[in-house]
């Protein structure tokens, strides 16, 4: 008796290990034939995993509208269907998630936010010919590797860098206020140095002096020390790049020691976009600047999909969760003129890329087409960005004027005098 029910106790576990292996490896036992997949690859999980969220929901959401519409016209009316993978914030597990989703069916693969996630698992779908739309990651090299199936809409981190010298700079200027020196700090990743390196080459074309080269490591505890080196340093602006834990624990320590500047005003800060960075400081977040793309809030078309998107989800239309949405929409775009899910037909179409519908190209910049941007192969050649400043505890754009919902405060509010 008691071997029979072991085994059919190492039966049952069999049975539900099988059925754990196919919930993974099968992508939608519903799925109609036709439908076209998307693969998703974000860090759905671990430290990062707030972003990796609000980036599928943006994904999502696009994918409803699309469906709802009669999906992709020129295929029949083809149902869009959204893979998940989940990176867990590593380079290694984003490249078998790739591999997994293009296993599973994926046509295209959209991702990763991280960088260095993105610059391994590109890799994946180069290698199989398997076209890849960046939702978010911004590091040159990403693009500088001559890849063909590979393309990104946002902007770079040279793009962003040469932007937020150039925007610091009129700022200071408009409010008599010219700034002459500036206070790197940044995460030692590629993300952090990427840009902390194109900002240093910015500085010195505008005759700029960097008082403050500061970089920290990932995941850190404890930035006195890195915050009392920019308070000997003493610039006349901070500029941080940053992921959300690293951008509070940064705050709370400059502004426990008391350490005021003309501005702090991040390079394609993520910290400061993130939601949790206003939530957990409060008036310690207030008149933050950063340089970053949004939505256009001056574009009718995006006001309406962002006040649709914080009514479905509770939420604001934040910066991944936009960008996720743009990446469905180009993806969408290509489908419908490829007229095929063939990835040579999908490349070209890609390639020909050139939006301006306002119903798509909803970020603040004149449109989507993909060309060589320095040494970068299918970068948008129109990415842009424009100056956020959290104001009465909310992210408003301020700069340039032709974007701008309010005017900007600078030089911020003195820590002290803050209440």
């Amino acid at each position: 008796m008691k071997k029979k029910w072991v085994f059919l106790s190492v039966v049952a576990n069999l049975i539900f290990s099988a059925f754990i292996l196919l919930s993974i490896s099968v992508p939608n036992l519903a799925m109609a034939k036709g439908d076209v997949v998307i693969g998703m690859v974000e860090p759905m999980t671990g430290a990062l995993a707030v972003i990796g969220q609000s980036s599928k929901r943006g994904q999502e959401f696009a994918v409803e509208k699309i469906n709802a519409a009669g999906g992709i016209k020129s295929l029949g009316g083809a149902k869009l269907v959204l893979l998940s993978g989940d990176t867990q914030g590593k380079p290694e597990i984003g490249m078998s998630e790739g591999e997994r989703l293009i296993k599973n069916g994926a046509k295209i693969l959209t991702g990763c936010y991280q960088s260095s996630v993105t610059f391994a698992t590109t890799q994946v779908a180069e290698k199989n010919k398997i076209p890849f739309v960046i939702s978010m990651s911004i590091a040159d090299n990403i693009l500088e590797r001559g890849f063909k199936y590979v393309f990104r809409t946002q902007y770079s981190s040279s793009i962003a860098a040469n932007k937020t010298i150039e925007y610091a700079v009129a700022l200071g200027k408009a409010h008599g206020k010219e700034i002459k020196t500036i206070g790197l700090i940044y995460e030692n990743t590629l993300f952090g140095k990427a840009t902390a390196d194109g900002l240093k080459i910015a500085a010195d074309k505008a005759g700029l002096k960097i008082v403050a080269d500061i970089p920290y490591p990932a995941k850190v505890l404890d930035l006195s020390s890195e915050v009392s080196k920019i308070k000997a340093a003493n610039p006349d602006i901070l500029i941080p790049i940053s992921y959300v834990t690293d951008a509070i624990l940064m705050t709370r320590t400059l502004a426990a020691m008391n350490i005021d500047f003309q501005a702090m005003i991040g390079s394609a800060n993520s910290g400061f976009t993130d939601p949790a960075y206003i939530k957990n400081l409060g008036i310690l977040a207030e008149y933050t600047y950063n340089v970053v793309p949004r939505y256009d809030s001056k574009n009718p078309e995006a006001v309406k999909i962002a006040a649709e998107f914080k009514e479905k989800y509770g939420v604001y239309f934040d910066l991944t969760a936009t960008y996720g949405y743009v990446a469905i929409m180009v993806i969408a775009d290509a489908l419908e003129r490829a007229k095929s899910t063939d990835s040579n037909k999908l490349l070209k179409a890609l390639q020909e890329t050139d939006i301006t519908d306002p119903a798509i190209n909803i970020l603040p910049q004149k449109g989507i087409k993909y060309g060589k941007v320095g040494k970068m192969t299918n970068q948008n050649i129109y990415a842009d960005v424009i100056v956020e400043q959290v104001l009465n505890g909310e992210l408003h754009p301020v700069y340039p004027a032709k974007y701008a919902t309010k005017n900007p405060v600078w030089p911020v509010v003195k820590w002290k005098d803050r209440k």
